[in-house]
């Protein structure tokens, strides 16, 4: 009896610190949306986003492609914290992600491994999904503080 109450204790110990590594993510429940370019500058920007969950990720570009949801390994240093995502699929081969999130960017490079081994380097770079779509409501004319609003409006109005 004894040893089976040290056992519990010890698996209740393992638990709680597995939960608070899990809570200490600085990417967990966060959403960023982010350009991605080949590496030499040529072809073209690929606009992604990706969805942090509890230990994983998905992208919706490639979760079009059939890859599965990724793994995350995540180190926090202060503000910033430096990642790596694997996304794997049988069909499309692997997309590694090294990169670091600090306050609301992220950027990083892509190891593209296609099915046959070969390989080819993308960088991305990008920022939270929610300053992402208030930059784009800003190009679009629209704002969602009031006096930002009728402010855009004057100076439209004023270049007619």
């Amino acid at each position: 009896m004894k040893y089976i109450s040290t056992l519990f204790v010890a698996i209740a110990i393992l638990a709680v610190s597995t939960v608070n590594a899990q809570t200490a993510s600085k990417l967990n429940s966060q959403s960023y949306t982010y350009v991605m370019k080949d590496i030499s500058g040529a072809g073209p920007e690929i606009i992604d986003q990706f969805n942090f969950g509890v230990g994983n990720v998905t992208s919706q570009e490639l979760g079009k492609e059939g890859f599965a949801p990724g793994t995350v390994i995540e180190k926090n240093s202060g503000a910033v914290s430096d990642f790596e995502v694997t996304f794997k699929s049988s069909t499309a081969g692997t997309r590694l992600y090294k990169g670091k999130a600090e306050g609301v960017t992220i950027d990083g490079m892509i190891t593209i491994t296609d099915a046959k081994g070969a390989q080819s380097t993308m960088a991305f770079r990008g920022m939270l999904t929610e300053e992402w779509d208030n930059i784009q409501k800003e190009k679009n004319g629209v704002s969602k503080d009031p006096a930002t609003q009728r402010k855009m409006e004057i100076q439209k109005s004023q270049q007619k």
